[in-house]
């Protein structure tokens, strides 16, 4: 399904948005059963401003970047499994971590060869982002000042999915090995800093050099790992996250990006 520039994009870049993967019908279809998920938990898709608060009780994030728990509904299902995600995905698998044996290749891992058209699947939790005129919104919080209380919802903090000091350590007790992460796009997201996906193209290129030469500084504080979730560091990474960019992506689209790329989701 892909296209030898596209790949060769994604080997350059690490992120690569490929348009058009979900039709409108099947846009349509995973809105609606995302949107009656929602109502059965009390949240209102068309009147927000009544009924967003019951996003808490289904955020154990507490809010971060929209992150909703929302793991296997059957549209949720449909859209992990559709064909064309799953091409598209595989076909950068096998173009570059899946034959990567010598360890000079910028895909190199230790599990040697495998597979790149077989897969397995790994679903991760819904990401839905309401205006800032509902996340803001005043809130009962019962014995919580109105100064301290916090908004519904706020951005998702620079992070990389994985551990700059130990790589293939998921901390999970299951492992998981997630090189390349996929995110399917249902609304259009085609202007920055309205809560879309943030990235630092490029820095899979320079990833190994850069937590080897700065993995402490001044402060001797060295990267910070949650299993394979690794927050960047306002002070000592400051520069990198300097160089998010917003990643444009209309609905239909699938975001594919390398795991050691610093990314985000907008503040806003």
């Amino acid at each position: 399904m892909l296209t030898s520039a596209q790949i060769e994009e994604f080997r350059r870049n690490g992120v690569l948005v490929v348009p058009n993967v979900l039709n409108e019908a099947e846009i349509q279809a995973a809105r609606e059963g995302l949107h009656a998920d929602l109502k059965s938990y009390g949240v209102d898709h068309d009147n927000l401003g009544d009924t967003a608060h019951n996003l808490r009780n289904l955020s154990s994030t507490g809010g971060a970047g929209g992150i909703l728990d929302l793991f296997y509904p059957s549209w949720r299902l449909s859209v992990a499994e559709h064909e064309g995600v799953f091409d598209v995905i595989s076909d950068l698998w096998d173009a570059t971590y899946a034959n990567a044996t010598d360890p000079a290749d910028l895909f190199y891992h230790p599990f040697d060869r495998f597979p790149g058209k077989q897969g397995f699947m790994y679903i991760n939790r819904v990401c839905y982002r309401v205006p800032d005129a509902i996340s803001t919104m005043p809130l009962d919080q019962e014995g919580v000042s109105r100064k301290k209380k916090k908004s519904l919802q706020r951005s998702l903090t620079p992070h990389i999915d994985c551990c700059p000091t130990n790589l293939y350590e998921s901390g999970k007790v299951f492992p998981r090995w997630r090189p390349i992460q996929c995110i399917t796009v249902l609304t259009p997201n085609l202007d920055p800093s309205t809560g879309g996906f943030e990235a630092v193209a490029g820095f899979h290129r320079e990833f190994s050099s850069y937590f080897k030469g700065t993995s402490t500084t001044d402060t001797g504080r060295p990267p910070v790992c949650l299993g394979d979730f690794s927050p960047l560091r306002m002070q000592e990474d400051k520069a990198v996250i300097a160089r998010y960019e917003h990643v444009p992506a209309d609905a239909g689209s699938v975001i594919l990006f390398d795991w050691r790329i610093p990314h985000a989701n907008s503040y806003r």
